[in-house]
């Protein structure tokens, strides 16, 4: 039997790490803030933030993410 899990209970550890500057959290945060998955809403603003946060610390991922969104 696996452990139950929870979008939303992903962005509650996500943001945890994401503030304790962990590169791969930011930018996972920064998906569910794009794709609305954990969240209550969309809301870009949030998912660039947490992109660029990890692409300053060279995160491949959220270097691509950026540029992909014309960033």
């Amino acid at each position: 039997m696996g452990v139950p899990t929870s979008p939303y209970t992903a962005v509650k550890y996500y943001t945890i790490d994401a503030e304790n500057g962990f590169p791969n959290a930011q930018y996972h945060l920064g998906e569910c803030y794009e794709t609305g998955i954990g969240v209550d809403e969309v809301d870009m603003g949030n998912a660039m933030y947490w992109y660029r946060k990890a692409a300053e610390q060279g995160y491949e991922k959220a270097i691509e993410k950026l540029k992909e969104l014309g960033e």
